[in-house]
């Protein structure tokens, strides 16, 4: 009989025990969490503002630790939605390490697609998937440097040319796409002619010379200013109408071509 009662007692004491740790941890959990406060929902940026822009106009207050702002990061950027709006994710932390996210809308108002670049000359005397990977590169207006979100179709070698379908994407989810044709020249040429754009963008109606896009003319690691003005430039490029238009700049000598480079021109 002692014993059903110690235990009866015992019993009693766990409950009282287990109510008033209850009780006491949620009058001590008082602690609020924070608040960020946006003056604007939406902002409206160019793309070469600096990131710290994305901070305007954003604070943070708690109530037991007052003033946050300072500790308010960026947690993340959405892609473009339909409306070509990106969503920004804050969060901010108070002292007790309680959090709170909110987020708001921007947009760009000279955004532009990503711009797919490509390094060398689209006649090569070897074909190789490396090589070809290694030829592209892609910028983006709001990324920078997004070579590493380029990807290439190669397909099959026809007639000495090969169809390179490029894709590049960015951080806001938009894709761009090029189309061109490598060609397999077997050839071995002792000059080399330098282009600074194989992949030259130029406006729909703005007159290009195209004499201007030669970056430099070598003889082995040597400039040789000697061959500028028996430079011919093969292609027809409509600077009125956008598309991709194939150019051939060509060295020759009596009747043999010295060196040959193919570009493109992609009008806008």
């Amino acid at each position: 009989m002692k014993r059903r009662w110690v235990s009866i007692i015992l019993m009693f004491v766990l409950i009282a025990s287990y109510i008033a740790f209850l009780y006491y941890y949620e009058k001590e959990d008082t602690n609020e969490a924070p608040q960020i406060i946006f003056e604007e929902t939406h902002l409206e940026l160019g793309v070469s503002d600096d990131r710290s822009r994305l901070m305007e106009g954003v604070r943070a207050i708690d109530k037991e630790d007052g003033e946050l702002t300072s500790e308010v990061i960026i947690d993340s950027i959405s892609a473009f939605d339909g409306k070509k709006n990106r969503t920004v994710r804050y969060v901010v932390f108070d002292k007790e390490n309680k959090a709170t996210q909110a987020s708001r809308t921007v947009s760009y108002v000279d955004y532009q697609p990503p711009k797919i670049l490509i390094k060398d000359s689209l006649a090569q005397d070897t074909i190789s998937v490396t090589k070809i990977n290694r030829m592209m590169e892609a910028v983006s207006c709001v990324d920078g440097d997004i070579s590493n979100n380029v990807e290439v179709n190669i397909g099959k070698l026809q007639d000495n040319e090969v169809v390179l379908k490029i894709h590049a994407y960015d951080s806001t989810g938009t894709e761009s796409n090029l189309s061109v044709v490598l060609e397999y020249d077997r050839n071995t040429y002792p000059v080399k002619i330098c282009l600074r754009e194989y992949a030259l963008y130029v406006p729909a109606g703005e007159i290009y010379d195209l004499k201007q896009n030669v970056q430099e003319i070598l003889l082995g690691n040597q400039v040789v200013s000697k061959y500028n003005e028996m430079l011919q430039i093969d292609g027809e490029v409509d600077f009125n109408t956008p598309g991709i238009y194939e150019v051939y700049y060509v060295l020759s000598e009596e009747t043999e071509n010295i060196a040959r480079t193919k570009g493109i021109v992609v009008v806008e």
